[in-house]
């Protein structure tokens, strides 16, 4: 009974803590969330209209329900239905030109467990870990494409995607193996 007790104190200390202070406060959580909202980033817009519900004015509160409730349907409706290694792949190309690089790495592993010899996979997996920074794997998966189809190694070596990562090792090995490394 005393655990509940407490548990009830916090969820109240929480829900004060989230609650705008005053009019001031809940309008520039409107204001942000709208921008937001505009830029049709709906999961941060949401959270901030949200938040702005809870202040002292009426009418700011019934706006910012009214937008949350459209965030989550938006949100809802966008998003995609994935069920083919290609489907996976698509998705995460899109995500990648968003500069999404951790939910493109998950669907292109999961694009790589549908269609395990899929060589535009690993291209596109070597690419994604080089944009990160992980070169040891973006060799990994490099190598691994190249095995399934040759053409990669030329087609990354002019791919402006790469650009100067293809220059970095441990990539610039497999991609120019006829340049002696250093020793």
């Amino acid at each position: 009974m005393r655990k509940l007790a407490e548990h009830s104190e916090k969820t109240t200390a929480k829900r004060a803590a989230s609650r705008p202070a005053g009019l001031k406060e809940q309008t520039e959580l409107f204001e942000k969330a709208s921008a937001l909202f505009h830029a049709r980033d709906f999961a941060k817009a949401m959270a901030l209209f949200e938040q702005a519900e809870e202040g002292p004015a009426i009418q700011i509160a019934h706006s910012a329900r009214t937008h949350a409730q459209i965030c989550r349907q938006r949100l809802e409706r966008e998003a995609p239905q994935l069920s083919t290694a290609s489907d996976h792949y698509n998705y995460a190309i899109a995500q990648i030109n968003r500069g999404e690089l951790e939910p493109a790495l998950s669907h292109l592993n999961q694009a790589i467990a549908l269609d395990p010899d899929a060589d535009h996979i690993y291209y596109a997996l070597s690419l994604c870990h080089a944009l990160k920074g992980n070169m040891d794997e973006a060799c990994v998966n490099m190598k691994r494409a190249i095995e399934i189809q040759p053409g990669n190694r030329t087609q990354a070596r002019s791919d402006p995607d790469f650009g100067d990562l293809a220059r970095r090792p441990p990539l610039s090995y497999l991609l120019y193996p006829e340049r002696e490394r250093p020793a």
